[in-house]
């Protein structure tokens, strides 16, 4: 096939424009990728910060709350050990009968009186011996061997802080304790009076959350859970919080908390989960980047999460997202728009201006070569019309002389014809 000098020039114009264009808009959109990518990974680290920083403000509430419980519960406590410390110095000083005789009265009225729901007051002796139980139910028993949840002698704790009061001194103890048929212990408080007279120790416990609201904490965690939940990041990450163990303090939707995903892998087999611990306990704030495939799709996407650890807590906050859910809101598209704009602008003033250098070029080139076929036919009557300042003007100048030359040479011819017929 035959080309013509245009389409060559126009060929050689779209290659020479394309070319660069695409260099330049590989490494330009290469950059623009690893900027967004990189400015991804800044924003959830500090989304993750923040979230920890949220953490610790609630932990401070809560525990400054707690503060408040436990000081309502002590002095409501507090008010009632005063009360009984009154009666029983007055059971045992005043009145014009001997203590012996009045000491079953004071021991039913101290039965009857309740401290919340189901507190009430008891008296031991040195030894751990009820003086007075519950209901009077278990007078005379020996519970020196008892223990709390944890496992302490809370008895001889109790005998033991209760001996070194004196006077109207009040001491206190608080401790977990788990009655017959419950699951779990709660915590209780005991207010202590001490009698040496009588070899008395004397205590009003209850349980905290007899007296005061104690579910605080739980309603305050589980309100923020909710709010981590709700939190929507790109298109379609989330924030999810784990435990060092790996199990889910707070998954998407809530709906896998409590499970262990310890043993998970990215869809390059590595333990991603055991990763994430890794790396996120090791700093302040981090990050880590996976891929990851949900089910339902056939290719794995780039993941990133943005990591800050509550060490008090033992939460790991992770903010993720897949990479591409910004892509189309920042620079990164911007970059790709302006890259298919610039090459498809260049690559239409590379053509006009191969086709304008090309018709330049070759308009001349016809021209001569017209002159050339006719020269060829043997017609000297031709003009070489070209004016150019470069070699085609040359080429121009060159055969206008060549034409002037085959002139000269057809004159010459013609007179010497003219000469012979004359000296016939």
């Amino acid at each position: 096939m035959k080309f013509k000098i245009t389409q060559k020039l126009m060929v050689l114009g779209i290659l020479l424009v394309l070319i660069p264009s695409l260099l330049i808009g590989f490494v330009g959109y290469n950059a623009a990728e690893k900027a967004v990518y990189e400015g991804v990974n800044d924003r959830l680290m500090d989304q993750a910060k923040d979230w920890k920083l949220l953490v610790e403000a609630y932990d401070k509430e809560i525990e400054m709350q707690e503060g408040r419980v436990e000081k309502s519960a002590h002095n409501i406590v507090t008010a009632q050990t005063k009360a009984t410390y009154d009666l029983i110095h007055h059971f045992i000083y005043n009145g014009e009968v001997d203590f012996s005789e009045k000491r079953e009265e004071l021991l039913d009225i101290l039965s009857d009186d309740t401290v919340g729901e189901s507190g009430y007051v008891w008296i031991l002796d040195y030894e751990g011996d009820y003086v007075l139980s519950k209901d009077r139910l278990r007078d005379g028993e020996s519970i020196w061997e008892v223990k709390d949840s944890d496992g302490n002698y809370v008895i001889q704790d109790l005998v033991s802080i209760g001996k070194e009061l004196r006077g109207d001194e009040i001491g206190y103890h608080s401790y977990p304790w788990l009655n017959n048929g419950e699951t779990e212990s709660r915590d209780k408080i005991a207010a202590i009076l001490h009698f040496p007279e009588l070899e008395w120790v004397v205590g009003i416990s209850t349980y905290y959350d007899d007296l005061v609201d104690t579910n605080y904490r739980e309603r305050t965690i589980e309100d923020l859970k909710d709010k981590i939940a709700k939190q929507l990041i790109g298109r379609s990450g989330y924030i999810w919080v784990l435990d060092s163990e790996g199990n889910y303090i707070v998954s998407k939707n809530r709906l896998r908390d409590g499970e262990n995903i310890w043993d998970a892998k990215d869809s390059d087999g590595n333990m991603v989960i055991q990763d994430l611990v890794r790396i996120g306990k090791s700093a302040e704030q981090t990050y880590h980047a996976y891929p990851w495939i949900n089910t339902g799709e056939t290719e794995a996407r780039m993941k990133v999460a943005g990591m800050a650890y509550f060490e008090k807590w033992d939460w790991l906050i992770g903010v993720s997202a897949y990479y591409d859910d910004f892509e189309e809101e920042g620079s990164l598209a911007y970059v790709r728009n302006n890259i298919l704009l610039f090459g498809f602008i260049s690559i239409i003033i590379g053509l006009l201006a191969a086709f304008l250098v090309g018709f330049k070029i070759s308009e001349p080139v016809k021209r001569l070569t017209a002159t050339a076929n006719k020269l060829n036919e043997g017609n000297l009557d031709v003009t070489v019309d070209v004016v150019s300042n470069d070699e085609i003007g040359d080429l121009a100048g060159s055969m206008e002389g060549l034409v002037m030359g085959f002139k000269m040479l057809k004159q010459q011819k013609e007179e010497c014809e003219h000469k012979g017929k004359k000296k016939k």
